[in-house]
C-alpha cells in the first residue's frame, strides 16, 4: 500500500499498481464497486471529505464517490475534471480541483466551498495553490500573490475585512488548527511600513570631547596606583 485515506467511517487504500480498494460504511465511500474499472489502475492520490473520496489520475482526471453532497457526486462538473486536474484540495464537505491552466473547479455543500460561483472571475486562471479548512477554500494568485476565499463566511470564506491586505503579495496561506480561520504569509517589500529602518551613521566625535575623554581616562588611572 502507498497511502490510505479516510471519510468519517470508511477508508481508500492506494496500492503500488495504482489500484484502489474500499471498504466500511458503502454509503460514506466505502464501496466503489460501480467504478471498479476506473479505480484498477492510474490512480496517483486520493483525497476525501467527512463522506466522499475524489481519486486523481495520472492523467488529470478525477473520480468521484461517496455521499453526493458532500462531494461524492460530481457530476456537474465532470467535463472540467476529466482532464488536467493536478492536485485536489478538501473541505470537510467539498472538494476543490486546481487544474495545470491554474483555473479552480469546486463541488460538494454550497455552504462548505462546493459552490465557487460567487469567486468564479478570480478562479477562472492563473492560480498557483489552494488551500481548505473545514468550511472554506483559500486560493493564492500566481503573478500579484492576491488570495480568493469561497465558502463558509465565518470561517474564512469572506475576507471583506482585510480584502486589501490580501490584494497582493501573498506568499502561501495556511490554515487555522480550529478548521474555521486562514491566516496568510505577506512578502513585504523591503523598507515597508512595519520593517526595522536602517541606523542612521553616527556623527564623528568632536576634538575637544576626545581630548576630554582622553584626561579623564588619565585621572581614573592614577586614582587607582
Amino acid at each position: 500500500m502507498v497511502s490510505i485515506a479516510s471519510t468519517d467511517s470508511a477508508f481508500a487504500a492506494l496500492k503500488e499498481s495504482g489500484g484502489v480498494v474500499t471498504w466500511g460504511n458503502g454509503f460514506r465511500g466505502g464501496n466503489a464497486s460501480h467504478l471498479s474499472d476506473c479505480l484498477a489502475r492510474g490512480i496517483t492520490s486520493i483525497a476525501s471529505t467527512s463522506s466522499a473520496f475524489a481519486a486523481l489520475k495520472g492523467i488529470g482526471q478525477v473520480i468521484t464517490w461517496g455521499l453526493a453532497e458532500d462531494g461524492g457526486d460530481s457530476a456537474d462538473v465532470a467535463d472540467c475534471i476529466a482532464e488536467g486536474v493536478i492536485s485536489v484540495s478538501v473541505t470537510c464537505k467539498a472538494f476543490a480541483a486546481l487544474k495545470a491552466s491554474g483555473q479552480v473547479v469546486s463541488w460538494g455543500h454550497p455552504s462548505h466551498g462546493g459552490d465557487c460561483s460567487a469567486a468564479l472571475a478570480g478562479l477562472a486562471a492563473g492560480v498557483a495553490s489552494v488551500v481548505g479548512n473545514g468550511s472554506a477554500f483559500a486560493a493564492v494568485k500566481e503573478e500579484a500573490g492576491g488570495v480568493v476565499t469561497w465558502g463558509h463566511p465565518m470561517h474564512g470564506g469572506d475576507t471583506n475585512s482585510v480584502a486589501d491586505r490580501l490584494s497582493c503579495e501573498v506568499a502561501s496561506v495556511a490554515c487555522g488548527r480550529s478548521g474555521k480561520a486562514f491566516a496568510a504569509l505577506l512578502r513585504t517589500p523591503r523598507g515597508a511600513a512595519g520593517t526595522r529602518a536602517p541606523t542612521p551613521p553616527r556623527a564623528p566625535a568632536r576634538a575637544d570631547s576626545v581630548e576630554d575623554g582622553a584626561a579623564t581616562s588619565k585621572r581614573r588611572r592614577l586614582e587607582c596606583t
